[in-house]
């Protein structure tokens, strides 16, 4: 009979499965691989309350499993952990709008993430690509921005209301602009640079 499985035996549960359950509950990734773990002597009878890392955890992993009685045990493991995450079909230029056709979901190795990397497609569709960037590239936040509600060069209707007065004038956009956003437009009407709010794809407001 072997040592594994004389130790299976005496144990009810598994260290490989105890510390995949507590990386996957402690780490926001997708999924956790544990291989060749390893530690001195034997485990004791209870599952432990907490494991505590001491060196990774991802890689070369050096974990401290805390049991019921206080007692530690120095675990080694070979932690691989994967995100998915979005990423481009094709080659796409700056200025590109983001479809459906151009995004695909892969895991990628948590190592090589990029900061604020992109995880769910609902939240490309529809942008703006800041940067060119290559197929199978991981798109994060930095690399996107918001559709212009209001392009520019774009006609516009100037729009001021007060109590009892309502004014509108024909206007150019100066700059792109976003709903709810500040946008500066020229009144064509006066010849002055004006800044309102964007309130939909062709109006601008005056309204303080």
């Amino acid at each position: 009979m072997t040592a594994l499985l004389m130790l299976a035996m005496l144990i009810s549960w598994s260290p490989k499965q105890a510390l995949e359950q507590h990386l996957l509950a402690n780490y926001p990734w997708d999924s956790i691989v544990v291989e060749n773990i390893s530690y001195d002597g034997r485990m004791p009878a209870e599952k432990p309350v907490n494991i505590l890392v001491q060196r990774g955890p991802v890689g070369n992993g050096v974990f401290l499993f805390e049991f019921p009685d206080g007692t530690f045990k120095k675990v080694h493991a070979r932690v691989e952990a994967k995100q998915q995450v979005v990423k481009t079909v094709r080659p796409l230029k700056r200025g590109s709008i983001l479809k459906k056709d151009d995004l695909y979901v892969g895991e990628v190795d948590v190592r090589h993430l990029p900061k604020n990397a992109i995880t769910n497609p609902e939240d490309a569709l529809g942008k703006v690509l800041k940067r060119t960037v290559r197929a199978d590239m991981v798109l994060s936040e930095g690399m996107i921005r918001e559709r212009p509600t209001i392009k520019k060069g774009q006609k516009v209707r100037i729009i001021y209301e007060r109590p009892g007065i309502r004014l509108i004038a024909p206007g150019l956009a100066r700059e792109d602009g976003y709903r709810g956003k500040s946008i500066k437009v020229l009144s064509l009407w006066s010849k002055k640079v004006l800044v309102g709010l964007v309130k939909d794809s062709s109006t601008v407001s005056l309204t303080p």
